[in-house]
């Protein structure tokens, strides 16, 4: 399945008049087509790439690109006929400036949910959290991601329940997140400026509330 390339259309046609054919050398006009080029990806055109500009002598059929005709036929055609690519060619930087928009606005929102969470912590919060573990060969992760329940709130801390378990990415957090994987003799307790540093410095990367 291709999924990128270079694809064509055309998007100009007509006449251009009163030129001497370098072939003929007849006083004529010349039939021309002018292609457009774009990359296009999953089958969304990206953006345009050139333009293909095909011109034929009408006296003698002689075929010519116009860069390769002569300086005044060339300058004679640019002053004449100017085409602009659709804006259809565009398709995907505007999905892409879109999509990149909705995303910033999602990660926003979600870092002043997460912040929200944090100042003011709750009994069953849990907190997916970074830990480091030696490497067992070439390719582990020295990295991996846990979680720690909140179980206790008082004025200025906060006590934690550390689950058991890791998994090497974040998003796979929640797999564990089950009863039997909490040990409740594998405790800690500290301030809630602690945590606030905790996230800030990424140690706590994921924050949830049930």
């Amino acid at each position: 399945m291709i999924l990128w390339g270079i694809e064509k259309n055309k998007l100009d046609e007509g006449e251009l008049r009163h030129v001497t054919c370098p072939k003929c050398q007849s006083k004529t006009s010349m039939s021309y087509e002018v292609f457009g080029k774009y990359l296009y990806l999953f089958w969304v055109p990206m953006f345009p790439i050139g333009k293909k500009k095909h011109l034929e002598c009408d006296t003698c059929a002689e075929q010519f690109q116009l860069k390769t005709l002569p300086k005044d036929i060339q300058q004679h055609f640019k002053n004449r006929i100017r085409t602009k690519y659709p804006l259809w060619y565009f398709s995907g930087i505007a999905i892409s400036t879109i999509l990149i928009y909705l995303l910033s606005v999602l990660f926003a929102d979600r870092e002043i949910k997460d912040q929200n969470l944090i100042d003011h912590p709750k009994i069953g919060d849990i907190y997916t959290i970074k830990v480091d573990k030696t490497k067992e060969h070439i390719n582990d992760y020295s990295s991996h991601y846990t979680l720690m329940k909140v179980i206790d709130v008082s004025n200025d801390s906060i006590t934690v329940m550390y689950n058991t378990k890791t998994v090497k990415k974040v998003y796979k957090s929640r797999l564990i997140d089950k009863a039997k994987f909490y040990d409740s003799t594998f405790t800690n307790r500290f301030s809630l400026q602690k945590l606030k540093e905790y996230y800030e410095t990424k140690y706590i990367k994921v924050v949830n509330r049930s």
